[in-house]
């Protein structure tokens, strides 16, 4: 009967350490919250971003950060709707700060397993002051030029008498024998004197004021562009600074740059990628990927850059993309993968199903991906919960649940048969 017991009390013993070593292994549940959000005392604009950060949290998963899609509002507090979720190998206790658009807010939370909590935020973002233009009058330049009233010296000077006789003609002519007579008719002198010149006054000359030559764009000198080496299917185009520039891929793929997005002339090399090509991503199914590359005008690769404007990426969706998205336009999101982090990260974008594209708008270039939340094949509208479970398989699934219960049933049969079997009576003749 002892040996008995103690066979039961050890299989006991070992199931049920078995069993906590498994449980042991699993995450804790995450820790989902919503609310109101404000920035600079307004309603936060759609499109903002929320996330949490913590010792142990898990950051750039789904769920962490989130992107706003009503103003003023983070999370939603349906029970089936987005929230933000706090998950990864937290304490329990732990303080969780929160980020908006990457400014600390000022609220704090107390990370606690399973619980959803509604938590207003506020947060302050200095914008820039803007410089007011400096218009400083030139002073007229009026300076009177002194009359010049310098006379002229008359010039009165006599011309000698000229009084020369002229010889007398006594030719006689012939036949006629008549005598013509002397002519000595003095020329009277010539003593004409030159009137005398007025003085020339000249009148002051007022100038005109200098004119203020009118501010002119500066124009971007000529530069000599070594092209980078490119391949079928890849589109590669110059991008001026003072224009716009369009990239368009051979699947209608199309990159807007506006003027001022680059201080200088760049190279901006584009192409498509297979899903199977890119990182994988655990918060859905990579359906396409676009990656952007940029080279000075030299040829040299640049690293990461942030633009000055914004830039537009418009993606076409393919049919087999519309049919495993469904009818329902948030089953798909826009994310790109940060190659330091190694995490790929949600961006604000514009899901139309009609015109089957997906736009949005980036500072950042990198690799971009759409990607279908949703599982393929669920129904259209179906809403996935993001703020019941941690993402990425850390749940135990059904098959271990079902098979703990079976060996728990198991064990409490065979006790219950050994604890029958020790209390049956003994025959003492045998």
């Amino acid at each position: 009967m002892k040996l008995k017991s103690l066979a039961l009390i050890s299989v006991v013993s070992f199931f049920m350490t078995f069993v906590a070593t498994v449980y042991a292994q699993f995450p804790p549940v995450p820790h989902a919250f919503y609310g109101t959000l404000t920035i600079n005392g307004s309603a936060a604009p759609v499109g903002s971003t929320v996330e949490a950060r913590g010792q142990g949290v898990s950051t750039g998963v789904q769920g962490n950060p989130i992107v706003t899609e009503q103003a003023g509002q983070y999370g939603s507090a349906d029970a089936l709707g987005k929230k933000l979720v706090v998950q990864g190998n937290i304490t329990d206790g732990a303080t969780i700060s929160f980020y908006v658009n990457g400014a600390l807010a000022p609220q704090t939370a107390i990370w606690h397993s399973g619980d959803t909590t509604q938590l207003n935020l506020t947060a302050t973002i200095p914008t820039a002051t803007p410089v007011p233009p400096t218009n400083t009058p030139v002073p007229a330049t009026n300076t009177p030029v002194p009359p010049t009233n310098t006379p002229v010296p008359a010039t009165n000077t006599p011309v000698p008498a000229t009084n020369t006789p002229v010889p007398a003609t006594n030719t006689p002519v012939p036949a006629t024998n008549t005598p013509v007579p002397a002519t000595n008719t003095p020329v009277p002198a010539a003593n004409t004197p030159v009137p005398t010149t007025a003085p020339v006054y000249v009148a002051p000359v007022t100038p005109a004021p200098t004119p203020v030559p009118a501010p002119t764009a500066t124009a971007v000198p000529q530069v000599e562009v070594t092209p980078v080496a490119t391949v079928v299917g890849t589109a590669w185009a110059i991008v001026n600074p003072i224009k716009e520039t369009t990239v368009e891929l051979e699947d209608k793929t199309t990159i807007v740059v506006p003027p001022g997005a680059f201080p200088a002339v760049v190279q901006m090399r584009a192409r498509t990628m297979p899903a199977a090509q890119v990182p994988p991503a655990s918060m859905g199914q990579l359906r396409k990927a676009v990656e952007i590359t940029l080279f000075d005008a030299n040829g040299a690769p640049l690293g990461p850059t942030s633009l000055a404007s914004a830039i537009t990426i418009a993606v076409p969706l393919s049919q087999a993309d519309i049919d495993a998205i469904g009818s329902n336009p948030n089953n798909a999101e826009l994310y790109r993968y940060d190659p330091d982090m190694k995490i790929w990260v949600q961006l604000a974008a514009d899901v139309d199903l009609v015109e089957k594209v997906v736009r949005a708008r980036v500072r950042h270039l990198s690799l971009f991906a759409i990607v279908v939340l949703a599982p393929v094949g669920q129904a259209a509208g179906t809403p996935t919960p993001t703020a019941a479970l941690p993402t990425g398989g850390s749940v135990p699934s059904s098959s271990v649940l079902v098979i703990a219960l079976l060996g728990t049933a198991l064990v409490l049969l065979v006790g219950f048969r050994l604890l029958r079997t020790s209390k049956a009576p003994v025959d003492i003749n045998r």
